[in-house]
């Protein structure tokens, strides 16, 4: 099942960019930063800091008001790792690749509405660095998950437009695992939302954004504490 949610996400991805140039409504590429935080509570865990990266989204109109796009990210940094034995660092890198359908409802000449679903995945490394009596070790981390959302935009000028987008993250299938011994677990399925707000002039773009992540406690061979990641931040682009 796992391996079936990788394969139909990256077809796609490969769909959409294999549409012709001229269904190909809107290029971006931006820069971004987000305060990261990751907490787990059981254990008294936290990391946090600032991550930061490079996005890209395509946007095709294959036919009359259908809406395909793709988004692929890729970021990470060096933050703050807290937990009962002390302080440290951990380097994190994440890479998230997303595709969804819409339907685009033109309600008036300025604005417009589109509910969309899709599919995301997310594979992440978490390497804590060993400070005093915090251990060194390498946590690999991956998610399969849908979204349902509505995005929107407004024309207030020609040139110059406000964006909204909103929803569901509702994870499928996750895994964490580490790389010293046998620990692995695939945390369970907890909704989450995300949103994100901007304007657009001309071919420059700014949006704040917000993500959310959640994993129930999971319990077997071995056991995953409840957590929760929060990501606030902002990124701006240019538009083709």
């Amino acid at each position: 099942m796992k391996k079936f949610l990788s394969v139909v996400i990256v077809v796609i991805v490969l769909g959409l960019s294999m549409l012709p140039a001229k269904a190909l409504a809107e290029y971006t590429i931006y820069p971004f930063i987000e305060s990261f935080k990751w907490e787990s509570e059981d254990i008294k865990e936290k990391d946090h800091g600032f991550l930061y990266g490079i996005g890209t989204t395509g946007r095709w109109n294959p036919y009359s008001h259908l809406t395909l796009k793709a988004k692929t990210e890729i970021f990470g940094n060096r933050i703050e790792h807290d937990e009962s034995a002390g302080e440290s660092r951990a380097d994190f890198l994440w890479i998230k690749v997303e595709g969804d359908i819409g339907w685009r409802f033109h309600l008036s000449e300025s604005l417009s509405l589109e509910p969309f679903a899709g599919f995301g995945y997310k594979r992440w490394v978490r390497d804590i660095e060993k400070i005093g009596a915090v251990s060194a070790h390498t946590h690999i981390s991956r998610s399969h998950y849908g979204r349902l959302g509505v995005r929107s935009d407004y024309s207030i000028s020609k040139d110059f437009k406000t964006l909204a987008e909103a929803g569901v993250i509702l994870p499928m299938s996750n895994r964490v695992k580490r790389t010293s011994d046998s620990y692995r677990v695939d945390p369970g399925n907890q909704t989450s939302v995300f949103g994100e707000l901007g304007v657009r002039y001309k071919i420059l773009m700014a949006a704040l954004f917000y993500e959310g992540m959640r994993f129930p406690k999971t319990e077997g061979k071995f056991v995953f504490p409840e957590s929760k990641a929060d990501m606030f931040g902002i990124k701006i682009g240019f538009v083709f």
